[in-house]
């Protein structure tokens, strides 16, 4: 799995990525790449296509935002991966708009709500 991180120097990126990477190692799953993208769609878009090019086995990417989900989730779908690699999102901003294309979205309460994967396409 790979995970898709904020601007490197914030808070916030750097605790959501060390929880996701803590959360990975304790369900015994390798991570692979750590990159940012910076909070941004197109960025988010860009490295996740740079993941899936030097990893073509990865199956998930965790994302430190929403926005960079969405990204990810355009790479996925652009690269024939829809259903094979899954996309997670955190803080609920703007995944709703994604049609339940991003698995999960973890909000900063702590809770996750599972998103239909049956409309990954």
């Amino acid at each position: 799995m790979a995970i898709i991180q904020g601007v490197t120097t914030t808070t916030n990126s750097q605790m959501r990525s060390a929880g996701f990477k803590d959360a990975m190692g304790f369900a015994g799953m390798k991570v692979v790449a750590l990159q940012s993208g910076e909070w941004e769609i197109d960025k988010g878009n860009a490295v996740a296509s740079q993941i899936l090019n030097a990893n073509p086995n990865v199956k998930a990417q965790l994302c430190d935002n929403d926005n960079m989900a969405i990204g990810a989730v355009s790479a996925v779908r652009a690269a024939g991966m829809a259903g094979k690699v899954q996309v997670v999102g955190f803080v609920n901003d703007q995944a709703d708009a994604q049609g339940g294309r991003v698995l999960a979205i973890a909000t900063s309460t702590r809770r996750s709500r599972l998103c239909s994967a049956s409309t990954w396409r």
